[in-house]
């Protein structure tokens, strides 16, 4: 972290502190929601905030409208805690749309949803693995909180990172009305906000009905100069060069000796308006730096328009009966950009040729070479690629909540199901396309088809593909004509479904007591059903150009049956040196159709040596179940390509054990074109992730300052057999250093030692380990001139491990830009200073995202090239007035010294990481709310 900015930031907070001591405690502050009243669920027990044992961060109403944010995605990703990269809307280039919170750097899968202490679905396009945030509309959320540690023994799988519980607005009476709008200082980037909530009480019942519209725009990665050419660094000095590419609207090819056209070996383009028949119609290919650019045609802010609308409701039936009912539905509109679609003939489906390679036959009507040719060509004619997603999300949910006694009975049923459409615009099957750049001819009427020639040069009818089209390559830009370009011009659409069912019952209440003091209890059974699924276009055959290997999920399911038991026990009250110690303890039980049982179970103590300060510890098993993609997405073959160390001079060691897996003399040379078959897919024989979380911490609470709180914790979790996909070059390099069998089990090689394939369907890997430091604190003060309030969250990642194999090397990522695309710094922090006088309320805000290390292995070169990636810190300010309690006129700046997002050379768009950064630079906001009472 800065220690510029903690030295001011620890500066104005010996100040607030001093200032508090010198005068008399002060009532609680306007809009302030006061600690001891605010009932929290960490866990199913109901305990006031400042009396949990696990750390929790809470968000009021202050924070969610803090900004001008939009999304909660958005306002989640600020947190320190939240230290990895997200998926979010500013993802282009593979994003699909949604947005997920993801704690402590372990992937959205491995952070636990809920709304209202309940489980949401997971959401998306389809078979998704964690829970889409812009499902949820931000008009209809209270406040968040936030577990940072796991907590599976209390509510279930997935719970490892932590847990994000969303509470949704209760006990609203009158009308809501807002609008806002946002725009970068370039007058682009634009996004509105329209939110209405009204609230009114009905027959004894509290009711509450909303709606809220977003419409965010796009901008073009042209638009700013740090994204406007992609650059790579290429060498082990730093260097950079433009990181273009190869495929030309005109066309790249690869000529060899012999051909028909009498040009030297080499590669080769077409120039510009030649028929490309003849030798004069091809010139040397210009260097890489004359080489497409397609940065123009990507989004660094992705169109996103969603819609909402909920029903909240609570009824009372009897005198110790209410009936909970919440309905919400959503629909989205998203869309990506990427530019036409490039097509080469040795990495995208193709036709075979006589060596076994893929390429460009000499028999194709249109090449000119007369020999096995590679190309590759842009097709420009078709237009920008383009992914629309339409999704469409409704959850029900009715509970009864029954007071018998001091026990509370609280049985629920949730019903959740949402369908997407996604639509790929200008895409080409890659099966069509491999027919139609294969052998090609005239036929006996003069016509071209595809179809081997005979002698005479001549397709016979036997020979004539049916419904094929013959696509020119070789005649530049504009060369398709109509018929040609009718049988590419195809929009796919694809189909995706998730859905779930739960049936629960949940009881508290008090049995028992230490000195007089009552034990408390939680207890409840569950059932969950969970299904999903994603359906590719059926004319997407071969999957589709550029884009890899896609493999559809089927339509399937998995059932959980879970119970669960907690207590949380009072040993001492109000002795020397315990003024409260307090243990807690659970336990559950959970039965998966995809694996079986599991146990999990936590433990924590909380002691209170003296009123000001508290010291807690919690230990918990935690487990996550495998989702539906990683067990059952169905498995095909992709193009690999990887550097092998065992054909790339290996070591001593390495040779022994690339001779095991199956290398002649234990080494050869591998072709820097050398590809292979890379096996994608699920793997139904996964076992679930397992391991513990750790947390311990203080709280500092004087009695002397009311309004100064500050808190300490130290957290480890320790997961392993965590899954994930691992990627061709990770299994190569863990075979040839380690010879683990789970990985060198996974190759196949030829007889001289060459790669046929690689299996890269998800597996129980080893281990991984994060841990580091949480510190918060906050002041407030009320002066003659204001109300002044200061917070600070920072968090220190120490260690963020990874060991892909049970006892082979440990790869240590904090403080880097992960190999595998995350930003993970060591320091994080988010500090907000707010004045309020009267109807005024000012803020000022910061962020800071710290600096790390990113280290390039420079491709086919032996050498790495680090450097170092600074720290970026954003300032926000806002203005707020109020006129006669009813209208709020906000305006505000984020960014306000138009801070760019630092170079990445692992970047995965616009030469930096997009779902970390803000990306428009400076912008502006200004709404406007109106509160009826």
């Amino acid at each position: 972290m800065s220690m510029r900015c903690l030295r001011l930031t620890c500066a104005i907070l010996f100040a607030f502190s001093r200032a508090q001591a010198a005068e008399p405690p002060s009532p609680a502050l306007p809009g302030d929601q006061t600690l001891d009243e605010l009932i929290v669920t960490g866990s199913r027990i109901p305990v006031r905030a400042e009396d949990e044992i696990l750390p929790i961060t809470i968000l009021d109403a202050t924070d969610l409208a803090r900004g001008g944010l939009d999304s909660l995605s958005k306002i989640m990703q600020t947190l320190p805690m939240s230290a990895s990269s997200v998926p979010n809307t500013n993802v282009n280039n593979g994003g699909d749309g949604s947005a997920r919170v993801d704690l402590r750097a372990l992937q959205p899968k491995r952070t636990l949803v809920l709304l209202n202490g309940h489980r949401l679905p997971d959401g998306g396009i389809g078979g998704d693995d964690s829970v889409d945030l812009n499902s949820i509309p931000t008009a209809l959320i209270d406040r968040v909180e936030v577990v940072t540690t796991g907590d599976s023994a209390v509510y279930g799988a997935d719970a490892v990172a932590g847990v994000v519980n969303f509470i949704t607005k209760s006990n609203y009476s009158g009308v809501d009305i807002s609008a806002e709008q946002s725009r970068s200082y370039r007058n682009d980037g634009g996004i509105t906000t329209l939110s209405l909530t009204a609230g009114h009480e009905l027959f004894g019942g509290q009711w509450i009905v909303g709606g809220e519209y977003v419409d965010q725009h796009p901008v073009s990665q042209a638009a700013r100069a740090y994204s406007a050419v992609p650059v790579t660094i290429d060498d082990v000095n730093g260097d950079t060069t433009p990181n273009l590419s190869g495929a030309f609207p005109e066309g790249l090819f690869f000529v060899p000796a012999g051909n028909a056209l009498g040009l030297a070996p080499g590669v080769y383009t077409h120039v510009t308006g030649a028929t490309g028949r003849t030798a004069a119609d091809y010139q040397l290919a210009p260097p890489q730096s004359d080489a497409y650019n397609y940065a123009p045609y990507n989004y660094l802010q992705t169109p996103n328009q969603r819609s909402s609308a909920w029903l909240l409701g609570t009824q009372p039936l009897t005198s110790n009966v209410s009936l909970h009912l919440e309905g919400l539905f959503t629909h989205r509109v998203s869309d990506q950009v990427i530019a036409p679609t490039p097509y080469q003939s040795d990495f995208d489906p193709a036709p075979t040729l006589a060596d076994g390679t893929a390429g460009i036959p000499a028999d194709n009507y249109y090449n000119p070479f007369g020999e096995d040719v590679t190309v590759y060509r842009r097709f420009v004619e078709l237009g920008n690629r383009e992914t629309d997603q339409r999704v469409d999300m409704n959850r029900e949910l009715a509970s009864l909540s029954i007071q018998s006694g001091s026990w509370k009975i609280e049985p629920a049923l949730s019903y959740s199901h949402s369908n997407s459409a996604v639509t790929d615009i200008g895409a080409i099957p890659g099966s069509l396309l491999a027919t139609a750049v294969g052998p090609s001819g005239l036929d006996a009427q003069g016509q071209i088809v595809c179809g081997a020639p005979n002698a005479s040069g001549i397709v016979p009818a036997s020979a004539i593909i049916p419904g094929c089209v013959p696509i020119d390559l070789f005649g530049g830009v504009d060369s398709l004509n109509t018929a040609q370009l009718a049988s590419l011009e195809r929009n796919l659409e694809s189909h995706g479904t998730d859905s779930e069912q739960i049936a629960s019952v949940a009881a508290q209440g008090p049995w028992g007591s230490i000195s007089g003091n009552p034990i408390r209890w939680a207890s409840g059974a569950e059932y969950r059903r969970e299904q999903g699924s994603y359906f590719f276009d059926p004319n997407r055959g071969g999957a589709e150009i550029g884009a890899g290997v896609q493999t559809d999920l089927p339509d399937v399911g998995l059932s959980a049956r879970e119970a669960y038991l907690e207590m949380r026990a009072p040993l001492e009250r109000q002795r020397y040196l315990a003024q409260a110690l307090d243990v807690s303890a659970g336990i559950r039980y959970s039965d998966f159709s995809s694996f079986g049982r599991h146990f999990t179970w936590q433990t924590g103590v909380r002691w209170q040596p003296v009123e000001s300060l508290a010291l807690r510890t919690n230990y918990a098993r935690v487990f996550r179940s495998p989702s539906l993609q990683e067990l059952y997405v169905t498995q095909g073959i992709s193009v690999g390509i990887a550097v092998d160390p065992c054909g790339h001079n290996p070591t001593p060691s390495q040779s022994v054990h690339c001779a095991a897996n199956g290398v002649p003399g234990g080494e050869y040379t591998q072709s820097q074109t050398s590809f292979f078959n890379s096996i994608q897919g699920g793997n139904p024989n996964l076992a679930p992730e397992s391991g513990y979380s750790f947390d311990s911490g203080l709280d500092y609470r004087p009695p002397e300052l009311p309004n100064f709180a500050a808190s300490l914790d130290f957290y480890e979790i320790n997961l392993n057999g965590y899954i994930d996909n691992p990627a061709n070059a990770d299994v190569l390099e863990q075979c040839a250093d380690s010879g683990a069998p789970e990985f060198c089990s996974l190759i196949k090689r030829a007889p001289d030692g060459s790669i046929l394939s690689v299996s890269a369907i998800p597996q129980n890997l080893g281990n991984t380990v994060v841990s580091g430091i949480d510190a918060s604190t906050s002041a407030a003060t009320v002066r003659s001139f204001g109300r002044l309030k200061l917070t600070l969250q920072a968090s220190y990642l120490a260690r963020h491990d990874i060991q892909l194999s049970p006892g082979g090397d440990t790869i240590r990522e904090a403080g880097t830009y992960s190999q595998y695309s995350s930003a993970l710094p060591h320091w994080r922090s988010l500090a907000h200073l707010d004045f309020d006088r009267g109807p005024w309320h000012l803020s000022y805000s910061n962020q800071l995202i710290g600096g790390y290390v990113e280290c390039n292995l420079v491709f086919f070169e032996d050498g790495v090239y680090c450097r170092r990636v600074n720290e970026v810190l954003y300032h926000d300010v806002e203005a707020a007035f109020t006129i006669r309690s009813a209208l709020t006129l906000r305006l505000g700046v984020t960014n306000l010294t138009n801070v760019q997002p630092p170079f990445l050379n692992f970047g995965t768009d616009a030469n930096t990481d997009t779902s970390i950064y803000r990306l428009i630079g400076r912008t502006l906001f200004a709404s406007v709310r109106y509160q009826l009472h």
